[in-house]
């Protein structure tokens, strides 16, 4: 036998036996319950009819965003004209403000034609590039903006309502002097206490008083480089695995929520799309692949629903419609899970109320998106994500470049209200950023993709502190898994 399939063998009956131990200990500890749990998805349902056409989107967003970008202008710009109509706007030497959507033009955007040809949408990008140059539209029309250390292209995309201070020049160009976004949405009126926040606590700090949810995303099911990770994370989060004191940590999480990318992304994928003269035995291998993962799944989150609350998130590798908001995906497909209470199949993006607090985010399509199309040398993806939250947009790009859609008189992505906490899943890294607005903090987190990191996010529910913990898991050079007991 190979060198390889012998330690693959080794291993896989390692973990064997070490299940089998851990499924005879009995748990030691009651879980934390709450029953304040309300499901806030009703917004990103489909419940309208759908437009034809984009336009309609745009002019939805423009008008939803208009009130709060007047009333940030004033405060700004007190006594500087706003002008209600791009053609209005004609060369003179007194600066006005105008308000309306940018448009990037871009070199380097895929094409819908060769991304049918060659495949270019699969290319991560980014596809920012020096010509690029920014275009203002409202109802009226549209307008070109003067590039300047201001209004630097590679730091907007398109989708973006905002209002700009500036004035025409002779050649037809609008010259910024400032902008401003819509900025923070008002503040909810659910929270009646205030956040008791303190920077020294550790994650194992007092665990008895307090209470978490916990955060997973991108466990990729399929790959065959998960299937010890997720076993792992399989017994850790029922309590089977671990110490005493992660045992009682895990005592202590009221509700799980796992997001996006559950099942691996196919290998064989872009043949089946391009098609080959093996189509059939191509399409043959990656239905049964997939459906392994999906079975794979499905026996993951129905041992985790024995112990603990669940939400569930569609993201963009997973048996869902691919346009945002996503729609919770059929659970005909999961015939274990049809009756379980404990589980919550959501939207995405995905609102909800728990402990007095609101939260709001999405499996992380929106981010990545604009991670694309923007320069990103000083910018982390918890970066972009409390930049979404000043623009009052979940996820600005679309339709544009990342697909959701039209909607006639509504856009269901525009932020609405301030959550307490605002997250985005499957990201590189763990990060987050704590802000002040109205004496209430906003908690922004990104959440890692587990088949990258090894980590799930603990956020305290009363506090708002949050907490990367990585699984014992290590992969050598060659990505074979090694575990830790």
């Amino acid at each position: 036998m190979p060198r390889n399939k012998a330690s693959k063998s080794k291993l896989k009956g390692l973990l064997q036996k070490k299940v089998k131990q851990l499924g005879q200990e009995e748990s030691s500890f009651t879980r934390v319950q709450d029953d304040s749990y309300k499901l806030c998805d009703d917004e990103f349902y489909l419940n309208e009819p759908k437009a034809i056409q984009y336009a309609s989107t745009y002019f939805s967003r423009y008008e939803l965003l208009m009130p709060a970008l007047k009333e940030a202008s004033v405060r700004k710009w007190d006594g500087c004209k706003i002008v209600d109509e791009i053609v209005s706007l004609k060369p003179e030497k007194s600066e006005k403000v105008i308000i309306g959507t940018l448009f990037k033009e871009m070199k380097l955007k895929p094409s819908v034609v060769l991304d049918m040809v060659v495949l270019l949408g699969r290319e991560s990008g980014p596809f920012i590039d020096e010509s690029d140059s920014l275009l203002l539209e409202d109802i009226s029309g549209r307008m070109k903006i003067l590039a300047s250390d201001i209004m630097d292209p590679s730091k907007f995309v398109t989708g973006t309502v905002i209002a700009l201070k500036g004035k025409i020049n002779t050649n037809g160009f609008f010259e910024v002097s400032d902008y401003t976004l819509p900025g923070v949405p008002p503040i909810n009126s659910l929270r009646q206490e205030e956040t008791k926040f303190s920077e020294e606590k550790t994650l194992f700090s007092d665990l008895e008083n307090r209470k978490f949810m916990a955060f997973v995303s991108g466990m990729e099911f399929g790959n065959i480089t998960q299937k010890i990770p997720t076993t792992m994370l399989s017994q850790f989060l029922s309590g089977n695995y671990g110490s005493k004191l992660e045992r009682l940590l895990n005592s202590r999480v009221a509700r799980i929520l796992i997001a996006g990318n559950h099942i691996a992304e196919e290998s064989d994928i872009d043949e089946v799309i391009k098609g080959s003269f093996r189509t059939h035995d191509i399409n043959e291998k990656v239905y049964t692949n997939i459906s392994g993962s999906i079975e794979q799944f499905e026996c993951f989150v129905k041992a985790i629903s024995q112990v603990c609350e669940l939400d569930i998130i569609p993201g963009d590798n997973d048996i869902a419609g691919a346009f945002l908001p996503q729609q919770p995906p059929n659970v005909a497909l999961f015939p274990q899970l049809l009756k379980n209470d404990n589980i919550v199949f959501s939207t995405n993006p995905h609102q909800f109320e728990i402990n007095g607090k609101k939260f709001l985010g999405t499996s992380g399509q929106n981010i990545k998106d604009i991670c694309r199309f923007r320069d990103m040398k000083e910018k982390t993806e918890c970066d972009i994500l409390c930049d979404t939250l000043q623009m009052r947009h979940i996820a600005p790009t679309c339709p544009d470049t990342l697909r959701s859609f039209p909607f006639i008189s509504n856009d269901p992505l525009v932020i609405k209200e301030c959550p307490n906490v605002y997250f985005s899943c499957n990201a590189e890294e763990f990060g987050t950023k704590l802000d002040k607005e109205e004496s209430e903090y906003i908690r922004c987190v990104t959440v890692p993709s587990f088949s990258k990191t090894s980590e799930i996010v603990f956020l305290d529910l009363d506090s708002l502190e949050v907490y990367s913990y990585k699984i014992a898991v290590e992969r050598d050079e060659n990505h074979e898994v090694n575990m830790d007991y």
